[in-house]
């Protein structure tokens, strides 16, 4: 302790029992004279730094929760002119916090910065270190977040955590700060769902050899972001013989929550076969897949597989066929007639 140290002590030690009639006298915490002078201010510091979390290394799912943990740490640096030994005594807690029984405690806020459409997330907004001085004292403080079941997909986002000191007014303590911050990013999820326009509830339709029909697919995009839809014939329907399919294109961009609609061409191949037919098997003959508007590496899990209608020939023939038909009816009523009239003479003999 150099000579300027001792004397300014010197110099406290006899003004403040003067001036301050209190302070030593009894054990209170009652302004004294001397309340509003302040001679010293001490620099404070704050530290925040994240030390463990449990953010999965992939993309966040709308629902997801995780925990942040963090470390607070606080303390004061001491004036070079404040006599170190009386740090911690009334005297020195007059100086300091204008309160001779200070128990040596302070509070720090907390504060997040919070994005409600991204996630909620619970944590204390004031903290208490207690025994603090000049050497680093430390809380371990913890943030519970869940990802907004409504967030957009593929949004990345850093948050700030910070800690922040106010002293008392009447403190001769001065402010401080400290920060730190994590990522985020959400995943591209959902689902999509598809269905035929047809005029009745029986899910049929009804050809003619060789008719075509276009029918409007319905397409509803359920993902959390805008998707590009495409669009391919399955296997089922590229290997049918009796009709097939044509899509007039291959996909459809579509915002979370839109419907779009798609037009498919339906053709019924023309036969010389009489027999009509009917496909009633429910399989699927397109292959919906979602993928992330402007990310074409992130391909949706849920593929969507819509399912044929029924297909129904109603052949009605070729004008050959029925003139063939009835020429062989009249052959076959000639031929009954003749055989009717030589019974008939036969008979009458």
């Amino acid at each position: 302790m150099n000579k300027k140290t001792l004397i300014i002590a010197f110099t406290i030690f006899l003004i403040i029992p003067l001036f301050s009639n209190q302070v030593c006298a009894q054990d209170t915490s009652d302004e004294g004279l001397l309340d509003d002078i302040r001679l010293l201010y001490f620099e404070t510091e704050t530290n925040l730094t994240i030390k463990e979390t449990t953010i999965p290394e992939e993309l966040l799912n709308p629902g997801d929760e995780f925990t942040i943990k963090a470390k607070v740490e606080f303390k004061f640096i001491l004036d070079e002119l404040f006599p170190e030994f009386l740090l911690g005594t009334k005297i020195g807690n007059w100086i300091i916090f204008r309160d001779t029984n200070f128990d040596m405690s302070v509070n720090l806020s907390l504060d997040v910065e919070e994005k409600p459409d991204l996630f909620d997330i619970e944590y204390p907004k004031e903290i208490t270190i207690e025994e603090i001085g000049t050497e680093v004292k430390d809380i371990e403080v913890e943030f519970h977040v869940t990802v907004n079941k409504s967030v957009s997909a593929l949004r990345e986002d850093t948050i700030k955590i910070e800690a922040s000191f106010e002293p008392e007014t009447a403190w001769g303590l001065e402010e401080s700060t400290a920060s730190d911050s994590f990522t985020i990013k959400s995943n591209y999820v959902g689902f999509l769902n598809a269905s035929f326009n047809l005029p009745d509830d029986y899910y049929k339709i009804r050809f003619k050899g060789g008719e075509t029909k276009t029918i409007e697919l319905k397409i509803f995009n359920y993902y959390n972001g805008e998707s590009i839809i495409e669009i391919k014939p399955t296997t089922i329907i590229l290997n049918e013989t009796d009709w097939n399919i044509s899509i007039g294109q291959k996909s459809i961009t579509l915002g979370p929550g839109e419907n779009g609609t798609v037009l498919v061409n339906f053709t019924v191949k023309k036969s010389d076969s009489i027999t009509a037919f009917t496909s009633s098997y429910a399989a699927p003959i397109l292959i919906l897949t979602p993928v992330a508007s402007g990310n074409s590496d992130i391909v949706g899990k849920k593929q969507f597989r819509v399912n044929s209608p029924e297909v129904i020939l109603d052949h009605e023939g070729s004008l050959t066929e029925i003139l063939i038909m009835i020429i062989i009816a009249v052959i076959i009523a000639i031929v009954i007639i003749v055989v009717i009239i030589l019974v008939l003479k036969r008979l009458n003999r």
